[in-house]
């Protein structure tokens, strides 16, 4: 990607449960342009969270989503005419990684399709509310929302994506999502779409979601989820993190959200350039968190919960998920038996 730069790598706990006990699932993941590069994906022994570890360290990611990742965008397989999550044969960016046209109109339709979904299960009122958009790239979620009515945030580190929502007077935050503003109790909607794969720390984001939202405000995160991601390498190098239907659950469970669902129905729309991905809804409840898990107490008790619920995964499975997928691509990759 052009990196001078020397890095370390970093050994970090199961960002779920912080069990230290990992099975590593691949030693090498997709860059983009048929490129690997040694950044290893394990899962959790415990709970199974799927999770770059060891990973680079914050320095680097602060620097990558800054000068890098536009880059990666732009050579995205998805701007491929012939790939599954092509839209309409057309680049959803420039080259240089910043928003064009179509991609903010592809993001206008997905956000058409999550405020029906919303709406038609009652997730949200017809009534104006307040929306926070966590890792809101070009800005499109956020204008949908303002034309019906509610007053909307956002915030995004990518200031070359974010530019586009800027020069619409959209009201976003240049900030990586950890050190967004804290407004108690404003919010009835929070949305991370696609994002908290990327974030540095995502206990430290869904801690400030779940202070900014209402009581009973919902919250819904996007993740890739099995089995049915169209992406070429459902491992790839952008993501700290990977969520499935289990893991985008338990990681809500431990800020004490309430779960309403976590589905792979198509809620952004089928054909809207993120072909096989999932969702998770939950609301804020005031009750039990297990956001700290200080002590081996409350580790055993979350773990429990999570077992009772049937959370819990297992890298075994995870494997033979992963090469599933990949046998649509015909991939060969030796994975860690």
């Amino acid at each position: 990607i052009g990196c001078s730069e020397k890095y370390s790598y970093e050994t970090i706990k199961c960002e779920v449960c912080k069990s230290k006990g990992f099975k590593t699932i691949l030693t090498h993941t997709d860059c983009g342009s048929s490129t690997l590069v040694p950044l290893p994906v394990s899962a959790c022994e415990e709970c199974g969270f799927l999770m770059q570890n060891p990973r680079l360290s914050g320095d680097f990611y602060e620097k990558f989503y800054k000068e890098f990742y536009p880059k990666m965008r732009a050579i995205s397989q998805s701007n491929n005419v012939n790939d599954l999550n092509n839209v309409e044969g057309k680049m959803q960016m420039n080259e240089d990684g910043s928003a064009n046209e179509h991609g903010f109109k592809v993001a206008l339709n997905r956000a058409e399709n999550l405020y029906n979904y919303l709406k038609e299960k009652n997730y949200i009122c017809n009534k104006e509310g307040k929306l926070l958009d966590v890792g809101c790239g070009c800005g499109g979620f956020l204008e949908y929302f303002y034309k019906k009515g509610w007053e909307v945030q956002g915030n995004d580190p990518d200031e070359i994506c974010a530019q586009f929502g800027l020069d619409r007077n959209l009201p976003i935050e240049l900030v990586a999502s950890e050190f967004m503003n804290e407004e108690p109790n404003k919010y009835d909607l929070v949305i991370i779409i696609g994002s908290l794969e990327h974030c540095q720390d995502p206990n430290i984001v869904l801690e400030k979601c779940w202070k900014s939202l209402k009581e009973n405000g919902i919250i819904v995160i996007e993740g890739r989820y099995f089995p049915l991601s169209e992406s070429f390498r459902w491992l790839n190098a952008n993501h700290q993190r990977f969520f499935v239907h289990e893991s985008a659950q338990t990681i809500l469970i431990k800020h004490g959200f309430e779960i309403l669902e976590s589905t792979t129905f198509p809620v952004c729309g089928s054909k809207t350039g993120r072909n096989g991905g999932g969702f998770a809804f939950a609301k804020k409840v005031l009750g039990r968190s297990y956001a700290k898990l200080n002590d081996d107490e409350s580790r055993k008790n979350f773990l429990e919960l999570l077992n009772k619920k049937n959370l819990i995964d297992s890298p075994n499975k995870i494997i033979e998920r992963v090469k599933n997928h990949d046998k649509k691509f015909e991939i060969n990759v030796d994975y860690m038996e």
